[in-house]
């Protein structure tokens, strides 16, 4: 059986991320849908991850390791 869509929960996952870089002083490098879903680049100063949003509820934190991935 396919997992329902969620698009309300799709949108408020991509605001609680919008909200969270607000409070820790980063900011969004890029924002754009991308095939089935939302891309937000993160910038913390010195490195930059994407997070992809899909409305099945999945997240993929990407780019390098380090404390800004590890954080998201």
């Amino acid at each position: 059986m396919k997992k329902q869509k969620d698009y309300q929960a799709h949108e408020a996952a991509i605001q609680s991320l919008r909200e969270f870089v607000a409070r820790k002083g980063w900011s969004i490098d890029l924002e754009r849908e991308i095939d089935y879903g939302y891309q937000i680049a993160v910038f913390d100063g010195k490195l930059r991850n994407p997070v992809d949003f899909f409305p099945s509820g999945k997240i993929l934190i990407k780019g390098n390791a380090g404390v800004l991935r590890d954080a998201l």
